[in-house]
């Protein structure tokens, strides 16, 4: 069985992008396919690669953003199965949005376990988990380092992080790795300026890091750290799954999140912001970190087997 994965091209520092990187790199671990990888900005390219690897079934990773050539005419051509992944939707209305695909994509897959259908044409898989290759220990002479990373947005409070920081401890750092998306614009400035305004104690922090960097290095970089946070404002009510929270599991380290629905395919039993805070976490640090590698275990070859059971069924 041989399967085309089409990711776009238009530029590496997009979450996008990663995404369908890290999906196609745990797709190839699959032992009932061989997978293609093929970046796309246009019809012609698609048919290209298409005609090349003649696949049994093609994955595409979508957004009208970064894929505009994508139409009923540019994948005319192609007789496999076409598969979207999907990343932004209401899952109460996940069927229309398969309803104004119809003549392009015969079905999708959505990165979303609290999703429920009964739509045949959709497919609910796991999320693709990495896992830590450089860790480090709990050492209690050690300042405290709270972690946090992603592209610099204003809706991500990066400055709540900080407050918390501050509000918990008398010595600690905020480890923020921060970088600029091909798509989301430059807000590093004021951002991290309402992060050093929540400073009031002489050591407290702030370490910035803005080199774009590979998956399994921000993995690590996070591996390193006693707690990983991620403090998002509400999203609108068609949003998808935040992948960020992802790279926090994989690091195996204990995680606050709030109450963001990006965040809803996380156990709930993971520590929520406002209920919970560092210090917390920190005095119970073991059985937060287990519940962190628990999940990290139960999702990590679980991508895989769905989608093998998803192409038994559809080829």
């Amino acid at each position: 069985m041989k399967a085309l994965y089409v990711n776009h091209g238009l530029g590496t520092q997009c979450g996008v992008y990663d995404f369908g990187k890290r999906q196609f790199e745990h797709l190839r671990k699959s032992t009932l396919l061989t997978a293609t990888y093929a970046e796309c900005n246009s019809a012609e390219e698609f048919r290209a690669r298409y005609e090349e690897a003649s696949p049994d079934v093609v994955f595409f990773n979508y957004m009208p953003i970064v894929m505009p050539w994508i139409s009923k005419e540019a994948v005319s051509r192609c007789k496999a199965k076409k598969v979207v992944v999907q990343h932004l939707f209401d899952p109460t209305t996940i069927s229309l949005i398969m309803d104004s695909y119809s003549g392009i994509f015969d079905y999708m897959i959505c990165n979303d376990p609290t999703i429920e259908t009964q739509d045949k044409r959709i497919f609910v898989v796991s999320r693709t988990i990495g896992c830590a290759t450089d860790s480090s220990t709990l050492d209690d002479n050690e300042e405290i380092r709270i972690g946090s990373f992603g592209f610099g947005l204003p809706h991500k409070n990066f400055h709540l992080i900080m407050r918390q920081i501050n509000e918990s401890f008398d010595k600690a750092v905020f480890n923020l790795h921060m970088t600029v998306g091909t798509f989301t614009g430059d807000y590093t400035e004021p951002i991290l300026d309402s992060i050093r305004a929540e400073i009031t104690k002489p050591n407290i922090r702030l370490s910035h890091t803005n080199d774009y960097v590979s998956e399994q290095e921000i993995i690590n970089r996070l591996s390193h750290n006693h707690i990983n946070a991620l403090l998002y404002e509400l999203p609108p009510s068609n949003a998808g799954i935040s992948s960020s929270a992802d790279y926090l599991i994989a690091s195996g380290k204990p995680m606050l999140l709030s109450n963001c629905a990006l965040f809803r395919h996380i156990d709930a039993d993971i520590p929520r912001y406002p209920n919970s805070n560092f210090k917390e976490i920190m005095d119970s640090y073991e059985h937060h970190q287990n519940k962190v590698i628990d999940v990290r275990s139960r999702w990590s070859n679980a991508f895989v087997s769905d989608i093998e059971k998803m192409l038994q069924e559809i080829l």
